[in-house]
C-alpha cells in the first residue's frame, strides 16, 4: 500500500494521467472509518493472460502475475468484463494473450485448495492501450471509500449506472459496492477524484454457488509449484516426479502409480490433452499430503 504525506497547504498536487486532470473542490482531511466494516466483498487477482482455452462451457484463462504466482480464471456468461479506460463492456472473445487484467472474486466463496488456484471471478477489468484507474469497494454516504483511500467528487457528467447498465440516481449508490472509473487523483489522504463512471453492484448472493470441481488438473504446473522436478519419457509415456527423497512415477492411461518403493492406484488414469499431462485431483491431494 502506498503511503502519502498529509498536505499542509490548500494547494493540491494533481496526478495527471492521459492528459486529464481531476480537480477536488477542497483539500481532503482524514475521515474516521469503522474498521469492523469490510472495505470490499471482493478479493483481487492481477496478471497477464498467457494462455486461453476452454473448460466445458467456461472460458479458461491462465494468468501470470509479477510475483510468479499463477492462477486459472474461469469466465462464464455471468462474468462482468469491463474496459478500465471507459467502463464499457468487453466481449469475452476479446480476452487474448498478453492482455493485463484484474479479476475480482467473492472473498467468501469457497475455493478448491489446488495449485494453481482456479478462480471464478464476478468482475474482470481489462487494461488496454488506453489506461484508466479502477477502484472496487464500499463507500460512505459522503463517498469516501471504507479503506479511506479514495474520495469521490461527483460531477454533472459522471455516468451513474447499475450492474445491468441502466442509469441511476446518486442516492441509489448508497450502501452498494461500487466500481469507480477515473483517470486522475490528488495526492491527499484520502486521494480525491472526479470519476468518469460509477457502476453500482448488487449485493453478492448469500447462497454459495456450486463450486466448480475440476476432474483433471495439469500435472507439471502443480508439481513444479510444489518444488518437484518433472521428467517426461516419450518412449514409455511415463512421468517421473522427484523431490529430495520422494519419487513418483505415473504412466499415461494407467491407474497404478509408483511412490518410492510402494504402489498405489488412482480412480482415473492420467491423460494427455493439448500436449499436456493431466492427472485427477486425487493425485494432487497426495502430493499436498506428502509435503514436508
Amino acid at each position: 500500500m502506498k503511503k502519502y504525506s498529509v498536505l499542509t497547504t490548500a494547494a493540491l498536487t494533481i496526478t495527471i494521467l492521459s492528459g486529464n486532470i481531476a480537480l477536488a473542490s477542497s483539500p481532503a482531511t482524514p475521515i474516521q472509518i469503522d474498521n469492523q466494516i469490510e472495505a470490499s466483498d471482493y478479493m483481487k487477482a492481477s496478471g497477464i493472460i498467457s494462455e486461453v482455452g476452454q473448460k466445458g462451457d467456461l472460458l479458461q484463462l491462465f494468468l501470470n502475475d509479477m510475483e510468479n504466482d499463477p492462477a486459472y480464471l474461469l469466465i462464464s456468461d455471468k462474468t462482468l468484463i469491463l474496459d478500465s479506460a471507459t467502463g464499457n463492456r468487453v466481449d469475452e472473445s476479446e480476452l487474448k494473450k498478453e492482455l493485463t487484467v484484474d479479476a475480482y472474486y467473492d472473498k467468501n466463496k469457497p475455493m478448491i485448495m489446488i495449485y494453481p488456484p482456479q478462480i471464478a471471478p464476478e468482475i474482470v477489468i481489462v487494461h488496454g492501450e488506453e489506461m484508466g484507474q479502477v477502484k472496487v469497494g464500499k463507500f460512505t454516504n459522503e463517498f469516501v471509500s471504507l479503506d479511506n483511500q479514495l474520495k469521490l467528487n461527483l460531477a454533472e457528467d459522471t455516468q451513474l449506472v447499475n450492474h445491468q447498465g441502466k442509469e441511476i440516481k446518486e442516492d441509489e449508490l448508497n450502501g452498494k459496492e461500487l466500481i469507480v472509473f477515473y483517470t486522475a487523483s490528488t495526492k491527499s489522504i484520502p486521494a480525491q477524484t472526479t470519476p468518469n463512471k460509477i457502476i453500482a453492484l448488487d449485493p453478492l448472493n448469500e447462497e454459495i454457488d456450486e463450486v466448480i470441481e475440476p476432474e483433471m488438473v495439469p500435472l507439471r504446473e502443480v508439481a513444479e509449484g510444489l518444488g518437484y522436478d518433472v521428467e517426461w519419457d516419450e518412449s514409455t509415456k511415463r512421468v517421473t516426479l522427484t523431490k529430495q527423497a520422494s519419487s513418483y512415477q505415473l504412466t499415461i492411461g494407467a491407474k497404478d502409480y509408483g511412490y518410492n518403493r510402494s504402489l498405489g492406484y488412482l480412480d482415473v488414469a492420467p491423460e494427455i490433452k493439448d500436449g499436456r499431462t493431466y492427472v485427477p485431483q486425487q493425485f494432487v491431494d497426495l502430493l499436498l499430503e506428502n509435503q514436508s
